[in-house]
C-alpha cells in the first residue's frame, strides 16, 4: 500500500528527476538550452544525451532498490483519533519550547547582521549571503534545526487537531506562526517544505479516518487537492514577487514580477550539471575515485578532532575540478557524483543508494509519531537536497535526522491508542 502512497521516497525522487532532468530534456530538444551559464561552453547535443543515458539507468536501477528493499513497509494503523493523557500536553510544551529557542535564534541571527534592515537586505536580495558571519561565529545552538523541529511538531498538531482540548492553539495560532518563520526564510524551499508537512499530516489524517470511517473518509478527498494546488501556485507567487522585489534593488536582475513558465521545470540544472560531468570526467578532468563519499563521512568529525578537515569537500570537489567558480550552487545530482568518481562503473552505486533510501523509509513508519516528524524531512527535504547535492546532501541532513529522532523519542514515551 505505502508503495503506491504519494509521500513514499520513490514517489519523491521520481518527481525531481522528472522535473530536473527528464522533462527539461523533452524541452530543450523541441526550443533549445535555456539555462547554460555565460561561463559554461554549450554541450552538444550527443554529450548531453550521454549523461541523459547514464543518469535515466541509475536513475530507474536506483528507484527499484529503493521500492524492493522498503517492501513490506508497515501499513497505517488503524489509529484511534484520541489522544492519550499526557500526550497533548508534552506537544504543546514541545512546540513552545521550539518556537522561544526559534525566536532566540532569530533574534541573534539579526543581531550578527547589524541590525533589521542589513538582515532583510541580506535575506532578501542576497540569499546565500553570510557577510559579517564567521565560521567562528557558529555555534552548536545556531546550527541546530530548531524552526524545522517547530514546523514538524506543527505538522504532528494539525494531524491531532480534532482530538485535541487546546484546538485554537493548535490548529490556527501554532501553524500561523510558522508559516510566517518560514516565509522569514524567504526561501520557496522553505515554504514548499512547510506546505508539504502540513499536506502530509492531512494526508495521513484521513487515510486514518478512512480505514475506520470509509464514509466520512471519502469525503474528504476534495479539499487536500485543492490545498496543495493552492499552496503551490502561492508558493510560485510568492517567488515571484520576491524575486521582482530583488530586481527592484538590483539593476542586473529583471525588475518586473515573472509569472512565466518556472524555470526550475524548464531550466534542468540536474540535467546541466550532469551532462557536463559526464563531458569532462575521464576527458580533461581525472575520476575522483570514491574521495567525495569517503570525505562526506567525515562530516560529524568536529575540527577540533580533525583540524586538517578541508574548509571545502563533498560536491565542491567535483564543481571545483572542472573549474567552475566558488560562487555557483551547481546542482551535481548522485549519477553525476557517481560518474565522477567512478566513471560509467559509479552505476552500480545506484544499489547501496537506493537500499539506503528504502531501509530509511522503514526505519521511520515504526510509529505514527514518529512517521509524521520524520515523514516532511526525510521523504522531502532529504530527497530534494539530495537530488542536487548527492551524498553531500545526505550527509548534511543526518543532523536534522538524527535531532528529529530524540524529539520523536520524547514524544513516543507517551503515544496514541490503538483502535
Amino acid at each position: 500500500m505505502w508503495a503506491r502512497s504519494p509521500f513514499h521516497v520513490a514517489a519523491f525522487f521520481a518527481v525531481f528527476a522528472i522535473a530536473d532532468v527528464f522533462f527539461p530534456a523533452i524541452y530543450w530538444a523541441a526550443f533549445g538550452q535555456v539555462t547554460n551559464p555565460d561561463w559554461l561552453p554549450t554541450l552538444s547535443e550527443e554529450k548531453i544525451l550521454l549523461a541523459l543515458a547514464f543518469y535515466s539507468a541509475f536513475f530507474f536501477v536506483f528507484i527499484f532498490c529503493v521500492i524492493g528493499s522498503s517492501s513490506g513497509v508497515r501499513k497505517p494503523d488503524k489509529i484511534y483519533l484520541t489522544l492519550t493523557n499526557g500526550f497533548e500536553s508534552r506537544l504543546v510544551g514541545s512546540l513552545w519550547f521550539f518556537l522561544i529557542l526559534t525566536l532566540v535564534k532569530m533574534g541573534s541571527e539579526v543581531v550578527s547582521y547589524g541590525g533589521l534592515e542589513s538582515w532583510l537586505w541580506s535575506r532578501v536580495v542576497f540569499q546565500t549571503n553570510t557577510d559579517g558571519i564567521s565560521v567562528e561565529q557558529v555555534s552548536l545552538f545556531s546550527s541546530l534545526p530548531l524552526r524545522e523541529a517547530f514546523q514538524a511538531l506543527v505538522g504532528v498538531g494539525f494531524y491531532c487537531r480534532k482530538r485535541v482540548n487546546q484546538t485554537r492553539l493548535i490548529s490556527y495560532f501554532f501553524p500561523t506562526v510558522a508559516l510566517f518563520l518560514a516565509m522569514a526564510t524567504f526561501l520557496r524551499g522553505t515554504v514548499l517544505t512547510y506546505f508539504i508537512t502540513l499536506l502530509f499530516a492531512e494526508f495521513m489524517r484521513v487515510r486514518s479516518e478512512r480505514m475506520l470511517f470509509p464514509v466520512v473518509g471519502r469525503r474528504k478527498s476534495g479539499p487536500i487537492v485543492m490545498a496543495a494546488l493552492a499552496g503551490f501556485f502561492s508558493i510560485y507567487l510568492y517567488g515571484a514577487v520576491r524575486d521582482g522585489f530583488r530586481g527592484a534593488v538590483d539593476d542586473k536582475l529583471d525588475t518586473e514580477i515573472n509569472i512565466a513558465l518556472p524555470t526550475f521545470i524548464t531550466g534542468g540544472h540536474g540535467l546541466l550539471g550532469a551532462s557536463h560531468i559526464v563531458a569532462e570526467y575521464g576527458q580533461s578532468v581525472s575520476f575522483l575515485g570514491g574521495k567525495t563519499y569517503l570525505d562526506m563521512l567525515l562530516l560529524p568529525v568536529p575540527r577540533s578532532i580533525y583540524p586538517s578537515k578541508p574548509a571545502w569537500y563533498g560536491i565542491d570537489d567535483i564543481t571545483r575540478g572542472m573549474g567552475w567558480p566558488e560562487s555557483t550552487q551547481s546542482a551535481v545530482t548522485m549519477p553525476g557524483e557517481a560518474f565522477a568518481n567512478f566513471g560509467f562503473w559509479g552505476l552500480l552505486l545506484a544499489i547501496p543508494m537506493g537500499i539506503l533510501f528504502g531501509l530509511l523509509q522503514k526505519f521511520i513508519q515504526v510509529d505514527r509519531v514518529r512517521h509524521l516528524l520524520l515523514g516532511p524531512s526525510v521523504f522531502f527535504q532529504m530527497v530534494s537536497v539530495a537530488n542536487w547535492m548527492s551524498f553531500t546532501g545526505v550527509m548534511n541532513s543526518m543532523t536534522t535526522l538524527v535531532f528529529f529522532l530524540a524529539v520523536a523519542a520524547y514524544l513516543t514515551n507517551i503515544k496514541l491508542y490503538r483502535a
